[in-house]
């Protein structure tokens, strides 16, 4: 495999480490772009911090990403400069063609990186060790097609960029020694002001319970929302907010079978959709909110959970790795094996002590993992691979 001996670790935050990249230096940021979705936000911002440190970045749009036809995805191929120094590939199986399974564009793709002139790196947004909600059959299928696409980008990528360890050990059980996994921490976006003081944001957001919980992004069948709804008989002074819109048509059901439960527990009158919420918006919404809670079934990074963060609101998730290492590193996040005990996890973390000891550490862990640290450990990144060396 390409890449360096060992895993490469984030440096120092405030030297920054990019002194050796060249003052034009060029990168093809191939991405999702204005999709709406996790990927292409993280890229917007990725582009925006590497911009402001005076890179000259070109956005390759990911086009027809669900075509099953290779020839017609490579027309994003064709569209990334040849004068680029590096090709940083933004990449989800999802977005890279679909036929039975995704991703089936991904060998033709990367084929066709390895026959230009430029160096490649690659973030991989979402690596799993198991697939158990899709049975034996459709598990077994989908764990085939990432042990190939992982092990494409490996090979053809100079650096592959992931965001926890336990990533880096599920890639290194899979595909042994990956001499290309570099470790950085995924990033937190600015806020775009402070959070509204808790009791106009209230008022604002028609709301008068004791507790406060939010669940922020996409509504999609992956997030258990049943989880906080079961636990709302226990919690008879919260108040639930579902916020945002269903992702794809077949979404649209989730919100149903969330109502149709709540109604059954008796706790309709305490769940509430309030759909789409704007960005100039959100320091009501989380000004408003006790604890924002990230119920997924399966992720590899929240972007929703790093949302809340920014505007220093403490996050509740279910104890997949990633938020349990998080939550072991920063103490901003708390997490719940049994959603049977959810409610007490709930209670113990909106007491006193805990609620301003969890607050305080994420304003803590958003003031460290920002942008712009993040944009001079990827720069660094960029000046150990390929054709940027020595230039």
């Amino acid at each position: 495999m390409n890449g360096r001996d060992e895993l490469g670790e984030p440096g120092d935050r405030e030297q920054g480490g990019c002194s050796t990249v060249p003052e034009d230096l060029h990168v093809a940021l191939v991405t999702p772009w204005e999709t709406g979705g996790g990927i292409a936000n993280y890229s917007e911002r990725l582009r925006d911090a590497l911009v402001d440190s005076d890179v000259d970045v070109s956005v390759v749009p990911i086009q027809h990403p669900e075509t099953a036809n290779p020839l017609r995805f490579d027309e994003t191929g064709k569209s990334i400069p040849r004068v680029a120094d590096i090709v940083h590939v933004q990449y989800e199986a999802g977005v890279f063609g679909r036929l039975g399974v995704s991703g089936v564009c991904t060998p033709s793709f990367y084929a066709r990186l390895a026959s230009l002139d430029q160096s490649v790196v690659t973030t991989l947004h979402e690596v799993h060790r198991s697939f158990s909600g899709l049975g034996t059959v459709g598990g077994t299928l989908v764990s085939a097609r990432d042990w190939v696409v992982e092990r494409v980008a490996l090979i053809a990528s100079e650096a592959v960029v992931v965001h926890t360890d336990d990533v880096v050990d599920i890639l290194r059980e899979r595909h042994g020694d990956c001499g290309a996994l570099r470790k950085l921490r995924h990033p937190v976006d600015d806020a775009i002001a402070l959070p509204m003081d808790r009791a106009a944001a209230r008022n604002a957001m028609d709301v008068d319970t004791d507790i406060v919980l939010s669940t922020f992004g996409w509504v999609e069948s992956k997030k258990r929302y049943t989880d906080v709804v079961r636990a709302l008989p226990d919690l008879n002074d919260a108040t639930y907010f579902i916020a945002g819109e269903p992702r794809y048509e077949a979404d649209k059901s989730v919100l149903d079978d969330v109502f149709e439960l709540a109604d059954r527990l008796g706790v309709r009158d305490r769940v509430r959709h309030i759909g789409y919420v704007a960005d100039d918006e959100l320091p009501t919404l989380f000004g408003a909110t006790d604890l924002a809670v990230v119920p997924y079934e399966q992720v590899t990074q929240s972007g929703a959970a790093n949302t809340a963060l920014a505007y220093h609101c403490p996050v509740i998730a279910n104890s997949l790795p990633a938020f349990e290492e998080l939550a072991n590193e920063y103490d901003c996040v708390v997490t719940y094996d049994d959603p049977d005990a959810l409610a007490a996890v709930v209670r113990e973390a909106t007491g006193g002590d805990a609620k301003i000891r969890l607050r305080e550490s994420a304003k803590r862990y958003v003031n460290t993992e920002t942008w712009d640290s993040f944009a001079a450990e990827t720069m660094s990144l960029y000046s150990s691979v390929g054709d940027v060396q020595g230039r």
